[in-house]
């Protein structure tokens, strides 16, 4: 079963060597792509990630709603009317077809915030920022995880992009209710499309911007983009697939008794599903190549490998005598064939042993000149030769012993040699 599996994937890798009509390739590269985007979703949890924040947003969709009722009308005029157009607005984009129970729902929040706007205070304030910023936290951790990020923002940096976020989200809420509302009312037939493709497109903007900022780590625009757009359409199609759901006479007979929270739930757990998608996307096709190897191709070394480690450090003290200053994570990986899990192995071993050192800013630099660095100092943190011993049989301690033999003769070649003396003599070697 292993060998096929291993054959599977030798095949996969090496698909597009062989002479095969562009359609067949085309039809591998799909399968590729599909098979690759299902094992991030699977190896990070997207689907329990997004249960978790369903309930999260059970507690934060009262302050999106507060500053609605207190703000929105303000900036738009006419709370009466635009209160109509802000649940119609709550109903059609957040929850598609959810009946009477949801619409009296919400004009009752409505109310209760306008009434008691005033009577508030400092700790209701102070509850809603909480309960708000909770969930902000937990959709930026989330967000790192799949983009594997090595760094957290610190608390001065996630509060003000919250804070930009809660001003923004209003703002652009209320612009998609003016503008749809507007061209609607003057323009019937452009009003109609118009109608249609705002939400499309305030969904999408938004799935990108939040593709692009929350990650703690760069993100070419033009993947979030390409994520954005793609979990937007599919958010609209899940609206009105949802839509036929909820209109079912045997769902609706289901659910009346406990109003309109399970269907909210339901509903909230496929969009978060569907935003984890779209970031899944994202993070595959930023860093396709990498995943693509890691999941075919063998890989000649291991974490314990000594040469894996000196290669490491070779390539980071290289770059930095060059003037090129320090390296990060994914620039490293772009260059070694191994897994992210492995160099992050390799360059912990390398900052405990105090060979490299990570600067604020995530960069790895040597600590101290190359031609006062010993190679072998920095061979001796891999495998040893004995660590390879399985005591399965006499050959095993021969091999082991030739390893040892070997071992000491590089040792020995290099004991009066330093890192900058290997880089030297590698440069000379390529003129």
């Amino acid at each position: 079963m292993k060998s096929t599996v291993s054959k599977a994937q030798s095949f996969f890798f090496e698909y597009d060597k062989k002479p095969l009509p562009k359609p067949v390739r085309w039809i591998f590269k799909t399968a590729e792509f599909f098979y690759l985007w299902h094992k991030e979703v699977t190896r990070d949890f997207c689907l329990q990630k997004a249960a978790s924040l369903t309930y999260t947003t059970l507690l934060a969709i009262f302050p999106l709603i507060a500053v609605l009722s207190l703000f929105v009308p303000i900036m738009l005029g006419g709370v009466g009317n635009m209160e109509d157009k802000v649940v119609e607005f709550v109903e059609s984009r957040i929850i598609p077809q959810a009946g009477q129970d949801i619409e009296s729902n919400i004009r009752g929040y409505f109310e209760v915030f306008r009434r008691n706007a005033t009577a508030v205070g400092l700790f209701g304030v102070a509850g809603l920022m909480i309960s708000a910023m909770l969930l902000f936290s937990n959709v930026e951790k989330a967000f790192n995880e799949i983009w594997q990020a090595r760094r957290h923002r610190n608390i001065v940096a996630i509060f003000s992009r919250f804070t930009a976020i809660l001003v923004c989200a209003p703002i652009l809420i209320g612009a998609s209710i003016f503008l749809s509302a507007e061209m609607s009312r003057r323009v019937f037939f452009l009003g109609r499309m118009f109608t249609l493709l705002v939400p499309y497109l305030m969904s999408c903007m938004a799935l990108t911007l939040a593709y692009f900022i929350l990650p703690n780590t760069k993100v070419k625009i033009k993947y979030a983009l390409i994520g954005g757009i793609s979990a937007g359409l599919v958010w609209e199609l899940a609206k009105v697939g949802f839509g036929y759901y909820v209109a079912n006479p045997k769902i609706t007979v289901l659910y009346k008794s406990a109003g309109a929270v399970p269907i909210f739930l339901i509903w909230t757990y496929f969009t978060w599903l569907i935003v984890f998608l779209g970031c899944e996307m994202s993070f595959l096709l930023q860093n396709y190549e990498r995943l693509r190897r890691e999941s075919f191709q063998r890989r000649a070394y291991t974490t314990m490998d000594s040469r894996l480690i000196f290669l490491v450090y070779m390539i980071i003290g290289d770059f930095f005598q060059r003037g090129g200053g320090g390296v990060n994570f994914f620039w490293l990986l772009r260059r070694m064939p191994i897994r992210a899990s492995e160099m992050e192995k390799v360059l912990k071993l390398l900052v405990n042993s105090g060979f490299v050192a990570e600067t604020v800013d995530g960069q790895f630099i040597p600590t101290k000149p190359l031609d006062k660095t010993k190679p072998a100092d920095i061979l001796s943190l891999g495998c040893k030769p004995e660590d390879l011993l399985f005591k399965e049989s006499e050959n095993d301690v021969s091999i082991v012993n030739a390893l040892k033999n070997i071992e000491k003769t590089y040792f020995r070649w290099l004991a009066d040699k330093t890192v900058e003396d290997l880089i030297s003599h590698i440069g000379k070697a390529e003129e």
